[in-house]
C-alpha cells in the first residue's frame, strides 16, 4: 500500500481518564447486553413459535441464524465505514432505537415471513453496535490494556443470553399462570409476544444513557495515506490494506466464526435439548441455563482477557492468538460431552464447560485485529470481520444442527447426535485456523509500528 500524502499533523494527547474510561466499557457492555437479550430471545420462545406459527424445526434455525445473520451482515461492512467516519456514539444511539423496535415488532409476527423480516430488522439496527463499539475501546485504552476492556465488553453476550432466557422464563411463567393477556391498545397477547415487547422496550430509552459517553480522540492513525476529500482513506486504499493483510485477518477471521458456529449453534438449542432429552419444563431449564451463562460466559470472557495480556507481560508476542487458540482446543471435550451425559447434572457440567470455552477467545482476537489495523479501517475492518464471523457463526451453527436432525438423523429425539457432530465439524477447524494465524499476526505487530503515529499512541 502505497502512502504518499503525509497526514495531518497529530497532537500529542495522553490516554483519557482509566476510570471513566471504565465508565465507558460499562456503559457499552450494557448495550451489548440488550443486544443480545434482544437477539437471543427466540431460542426460548421455540416452542411456542412453533405451535402458534406452526413452523419447522429449520424454520425455527433460519429465523435464530439467517434472518438475523443476513442484514447483519450486510449492513456491518457499509455501516462500518461510516463507524471511521462519523460519531461513533451517535450511530450507536440510532441502531440501538431501531432494533430495540424491529424486536418489539416480532410479538405482532403472524406468520414465518413476518417474523423473518422482523428480525431482519433487528440484524439492521444491530450491526452498527460492534464496530463502533470496538473502534471507541480501542480509542480509550491502550494497545498493552486493551485486551481485558475488551473482553469485558463481550461479557455483555453472556448477560444478555443469560438474563433473555432468566427474565423471559420468569414472564413465561407468570404469562402462563394468567392465560391470554388483554393490554390496553393491543389486545388479547400471549406469552411469547409479551416476552418480545418485554424485552425489546428497554432499548428504547437506553440511548439516553448513551449521551454521558464521550467521542473518545481517534488514535493510532497511519502516517501517511491516499486520502479522499474528508482526509480519510478512500474505499479503494482500504481494500487495498486488507488484501495486502489478508494472511492475518483471513484465518483469524474464519477461526472466530467456525467457534461461533458451534458455540451459538450449541447455544441456541441447548434449551430443546434439555426438553426433548429430560422432559424438563421450559420455564425451568430457561433459569439454569441463563445462570450458567452469567456465571461461566462471564468468567470465561474475563479469564481470555487476564490470560492473554498476562502471557504478553512476560513476553509472549502472539498472546492474544495463543490465548484464543488455546481456548477453542479446551472447548472440544465439553461440546463431545454433555450431548452424550445420562442425567440433567452431568449434561449441565459439560454445557458450562462448553459456555466457559465459547467467549474466551473474542477478547484477546478482536483486540488482536484493533491493534493491527489503523484507527482510519477499524469500523471497516471490524463490519468485515462481523461479516465473515456471523455468516460462518449464526448462518452455519442454528441451522446445521437443525439440518442434522431433520435431514440425516430424521428425528427430533436425535438432537444430541446433531450437536455432536456439529462439534466433531467445527470445533477442530476453528483451532487450526488460529494456528495458522498465529506466525503471520507477529508479522502483522511489527508492520504497524512502521506506519502507526508515534504521537497517537
Amino acid at each position: 500500500m502505497n502512502h504518499p500524502n503525509p497526514s495531518p499533523p497529530s497532537q500529542v494527547s495522553e490516554w483519557p481518564n482509566p476510570k471513566y474510561a471504565w465508565y465507558v466499557i460499562i456503559i457499552l457492555t450494557a448495550a451489548h447486553t440488550l443486544a443480545y437479550i434482544d437477539r437471543q430471545i427466540i431460542a426460548l420462545l421455540i416452542g411456542p413459535l412453533k405451535t402458534d406459527l406452526v413452523l419447522t424445526d429449520v424454520q425455527i434455525g433460519l429465523l435464530g441464524g439467517p434472518a438475523f445473520a443476513l442484514f447483519y451482515t450486510l449492513m456491518g461492512i457499509p455501516l462500518g465505514r461510516l463507524v471511521d467516519r462519523k460519531n461513533r456514539r451517535f450511530m450507536i444511539s440510532c441502531g440501538m432505537f431501531f432494533w430495540s423496535i424491529a424486536t418489539v415488532s416480532c410479538g405482532f409476527a403472524k406468520n414465518f415471513w413476518s417474523l423473518f423480516i422482523a428480525r431482519m430488522s433487528v440484524g439492521v439496527g444491530e450491526a452498527t453496535l460492534s464496530p463502533a463499539a470496538f473502534s471507541m475501546i480501542a480509542d480509550y485504552f491502550p494497545p498493552n490494556k486493551l485486551t481485558r476492556p475488551m473482553s469485558f465488553y463481550l461479557t455483555g453476550v453472556w448477560f444478555g443470553i443469560g438474563l433473555a432466557f432468566i427474565l423471559g422464563g420468569a414472564v413465561i411463567d407468570i404469562v402462563a399462570s394468567m392465560g391470554t393477556v388483554t393490554v390496553p391498545f393491543l389486545g388479547e397477547l400471549k406469552s411469547w409476544q409479551i416476552v418480545f415487547i418485554a424485552v425489546g422496550a428497554p432499548g428504547l430509552i437506553f440511548p439516553l444513557i448513551l449521551l454521558t459517553v464521550r467521542e473518545p480522540l481517534r488514535r493510532n492513525k497511519i502516517k501517511h495515506s491516499e486520502s479522499s476529500a474528508s482526509g480519510h482513506p478512500s474505499l479503494k486504499n482500504a481494500i487495498a490494506f486488507v488484501w495486502e493483510n489478508r494472511r492475518t485477518y483471513a484465518p483469524i477471521f474464519a477461526g472466530l466464526g467456525l467457534h461461533a458456529a458451534f458455540g451459538l449453534g450449541a447455544s441456541f438449542w441447548t434449551i430443546e435439548f434439555f426438553i426433548r432429552e429430560f422432559g424438563i419444563e421450559r420455564s425451568n431449564i430457561s433459569y439454569i441455563y441463563g445462570t450458567l451463562s452469567l456465571v461461566f460466559g462471564t468468567i470465561g470472557s474475563l479469564s481470555g482477557g487476564w490470560i492473554a495480556e498476562f502471557l504478553e507481560r512476560r513476553g509472549i508476542k502472539d498472546a492474544k492468538i495463543l490465548t484464543s487458540m488455546v481456548g477453542m482446543a479446551v472447548m472440544l471435550p465439553f461440546a463431545v460431552m454433555f450431548p452424550l451425559m445420562p442425567s440433567v447434572k452431568l449434561a449441565a457440567i459439560g454445557v458450562a464447560g462448553v459456555i466457559f470455552c465459547t467467549p474466551f477467545p473474542y477478547g484477546p482476537s478482536v483486540a488482536a485485529i484493533q491493534v493491527v489495523t489503523p484507527n482510519e479501517m477499524r469500523g471497516f475492518v471490524s463490519g468485515i470481520y462481523v461479516f465473515v464471523a456471523v455468516v460462518i457463526g449464526l448462518g452455519v451453527g442454528p441451522p446445521l444442527i437443525a439440518v442434522l436432525t431433520d435431514y440425516v438423523f430424521k428425528s427430533p429425539d436425535l438432537l444430541p447426535l446433531s450437536i455432536l457432530t456439529a462439534a466433531g465439524l467445527l470445533v477442530p477447524a476453528a483451532v487450526l485456523c488460529m494456528h495458522i494465524a498465529r506466525k503471520q499476526y507477529k508479522k502483522s505487530l511489527i508492520v504497524a509500528q512502521e506506519w502507526t503515529d508515534p504521537l497517537l499512541t
